[in-house]
């Protein structure tokens, strides 16, 4: 294996560890959506400023957020960070993974995936857009048409991201408050009638 390989497959392993703890996947959407301190993120987190500290050093380490500015706070001189990678790891880094890294990190999405959809519910706002969808398909595939289903998704998610760049811009000379939304998409394989 090249050089090159091996430090981008390091790199890929390493982003997959940085998705493991939840508390980082809370910290890094956190900094994707705004700039904030530990200290904010502590209290918009609750959870302990020790921890989240800790977690923004492992971070930070490992290129996925960086500081921004330093200023006094209330406590002394406070850091700033923001997030320097999307939540997200493309087709072929994917396959590069351990199958015990790829379920560990599927069960930490799925974790979100669910207490976003219980979240809404309970608030009410899951059907109050008429624009809502919510579908569910059952297939029998062939590989070409497994393989076309993914293409299609991660066409839909690159397109799902020019939009919300798009909408962001939009927002910004409008000044108008945005709707916020959230879009999950699942394809994978289930039992076979009668195994599960």
């Amino acid at each position: 294996m090249p050089a090159d390989s091996k430090s981008s497959a390091t790199a890929i392993r390493q982003f997959a560890e940085v998705l493991l703890e939840p508390i980082r996947i809370d910290i890094l959407t956190a900094l994707d959506e705004e700039v904030a301190s530990p200290s904010q993120l502590s209290e918009k987190l609750n959870e302990s400023l020790k921890r989240i500290c800790h977690h923004i050093k492992f971070l930070e380490d490992r290129g996925a957020v960086e500081l921004v500015r330093v200023a006094p706070g209330k406590a002394g001189i406070e850091h700033f960070y923001r997030a320097t990678e999307r939540c997200f790891i493309g087709d072929a880094e994917w396959k590069t993974l351990p199958k015990l890294l790829r379920g560990g990190i599927s069960t930490v999405a799925l974790r979100y995936n669910f207490a976003d959809l219980i979240e809404a519910l309970e608030a009410g706002t899951f059907d109050e857009l008429v624009e809502r969808h919510a579908s569910r398909t059952r297939m029998c595939l062939d590989g070409q048409g497994v393989e076309d289903v993914t293409v299609l998704l991660l066409a839909t998610l690159a397109r799902l991201i020019e939009i919300g760049e798009e909408a962001t811009n939009r927002l910004a000379d409008s000044g108008e408050a945005g709707i916020h939304t959230k879009v999950h998409m699942l394809h994978f394989k289930s039992p076979s009638p009668g195994e599960g």
